[in-house]
């Protein structure tokens, strides 16, 4: 017979990643309407919000709100499962107590909705993939005219092209855009903000070499339009600045996103 007791089994908490939001929503209690409120973190399992401090709210009641972007009116069964006091506000943490399988999918999809970030991803990755196309063929035009500079069909090739300080700036052009190709595919704050740095500086780049180009071809425009070159820096120019475009709508998203997901890392730890 074993004479030692067995150790209770631990408590252990299911910690639900919680997204930022803010959401109005009208609350209700057993004998009456309650105050409205402001809904901050959300998760499958609940949400978050804060009071002033001597407002009341009862240990279970009801709350009603819409998502973002959405015309359905939820309506749940909540309990409070901590109150924590900060200065003069309440925090309130709810779980959901009676919640129906639709909306419970609701704010599921709309979580994975607002993490999703696979349409900046695959656009950025192939502005980067592009320009890092772009930025070896002008390396290897740069060796080349180096090479053959003495050519015939290189004579009236602009001097300028030929500067040390020009081929500085193509290295370091080039350089930003394999920077800007390894951390295509990050899409954790720091790793996005970088990637849409860089891709901006390139799009700066081939705009200012585009307009010297276009510029000394003014008086050519038959040239200018019949020259693949042109079509080819056009099409650059434009799909790059709408991958910036794309990346800063996206910004704001992926750096909460990206702070929700340091927070819920740091509470599992």
């Amino acid at each position: 017979m074993d004479n030692n007791p067995t150790p209770p089994p631990e408590k252990q908490e299911r910690i639900f990643f919680r997204l930022p939001i803010r959401v109005r929503a009208k609350t209700i209690f057993a004998d009456r309407p309650g105050p409205d409120i402001v809904i901050d973190e959300i998760s499958t399992a609940g949400f978050s919000f804060s009071v002033k401090a001597p407002v009341e709210f009862p240990e279970t009641f009801e709350v009603s709100f819409r998502l973002p972007d959405s015309l359905k009116i939820l309506r749940i069964s909540v309990e409070v499962k901590d109150r924590v006091s900060v200065k003069d506000k309440q925090r309130i943490g709810c779980r959901f107590s009676d919640i129906s399988d639709e909306n419970k999918e609701r704010i599921n999809n709309y979580i994975i909705q607002l993490s999703d970030f696979s349409i900046p991803c695959v656009i950025l990755s192939i502005a980067t993939f592009l320009l890092s196309i772009d930025a070896l063929c002008r390396l290897f035009a740069y060796l080349a005219i180096m090479n053959y500079a003495r050519a015939p069909f290189l004579k009236g090739f602009s001097a300028t092209s030929l500067s040390p300080y020009y081929i500085l700036l193509l290295c370091f052009y080039a350089f930003i855009c394999f920077m800007a190709l390894v951390f295509s595919d990050d899409m954790r704050k720091r790793g996005f903000m970088i990637n849409i740095s860089c891709v901006g500086f390139a799009f700066i780049f081939i705009l200012a070499k585009s307009i010297l180009y276009w510029k000394v071809r003014m008086g050519q425009s038959h040239y200018l339009v019949l020259n693949p070159y042109s079509w080819i820096q056009f099409a650059l120019l434009f799909y790059t600045a709408l991958a910036i475009v794309v990346g800063a709508t996206y910004l704001k998203r992926v750096v909460t996103v990206s702070d929700a997901l340091q927070a819920h890392r740091r509470t599992t730890q």
